[in-house]
C-alpha cells in the first residue's frame, strides 16, 4: 500500500488503488478528507491560507492554494476522477486553537468558518469532524475503503 503525505496549502486525490492519504501535525490547519464508495474515489487537502499568500514560496513543486481556491481544484479533480458532488462523505480535522488570543489572531477558527461556508454554499455536508481545542492531529485517509482516522496528540486514534 502506497503512502502520500499531503502537506498544508495542497491536495491529493486517489482513485482505484490501495493507497493511504496522510497529512501531519495539522496545528491551525483544515483537512478536508472526502470519500465517494461508489466510485471508489478519495481526497484530502490540507487548508493553510485564507488568501494565497503572495511573497511565500512553495517548498515543493505544488502550488500553495488559499481556502477557496483549493477548496475549488480538489473537488473538481474528485469529479474528474469520476466522484459524484452528491455522494461524497466529507470529513474535517484540524484547527487547533489558542485558548485565550483574540479572533483575528485564531486562524484555525476562521479556516473553519471558511470551508464552512464554501461547503454549505455547495451543498456538501460534513459527515463528521474532529476539530478545534488545542489539540495535534494527524489524518488518514484509506482509499480502499474511505476509513479516516484521525491522531490526536501522536497517541489517541479516532475514527470518523
Amino acid at each position: 500500500m502506497e503512502t502520500l503525505e499531503v502537506h498544508p496549502g495542497t491536495h491529493a486525490v486517489a482513485a482505484g488503488r490501495d493507497t493511504i492519504l496522510e497529512a501531519r501535525s495539522l496545528g491551525a490547519t483544515l483537512a478536508v478528507a472526502a470519500w465517494d464508495e461508489a466510485a471508489g474515489v478519495g481526497g484530502l487537502l490540507v487548508c493553510a491560507f485564507l488568501k494565497t499568500p503572495g511573497d511565500f514560496a512553495p517548498a515543493g513543486p505544488e502550488p500553495l492554494e488559499s481556502t477557496e481556491r483549493g477548496l475549488k481544484a480538489f473537488f473538481a479533480e474528485l469529479v474528474d476522477q469520476a466522484a459524484q458532488p452528491a455522494r461524497l462523505k466529507v470529513y474535517l480535522a484540524g484547527t487547533a486553537e489558542f485558548l485565550s488570543a483574540p479572533d483575528a489572531l485564531n486562524l484555525g477558527a476562521r479556516l473553519r468558518r471558511a470551508v464552512r461556508k464554501v461547503l454549505e454554499q455547495n451543498g456538501v455536508a460534513v459527515a463528521a469532524e474532529h476539530v478545534g481545542g488545542a489539540a495535534n492531529r494527524d489524518i488518514r485517509l484509506d482509499t480502499r475503503t474511505g476509513g479516516v482516522t484521525v491522531t490526536v496528540d501522536k497517541g489517541r486514534e479516532v475514527r470518523l
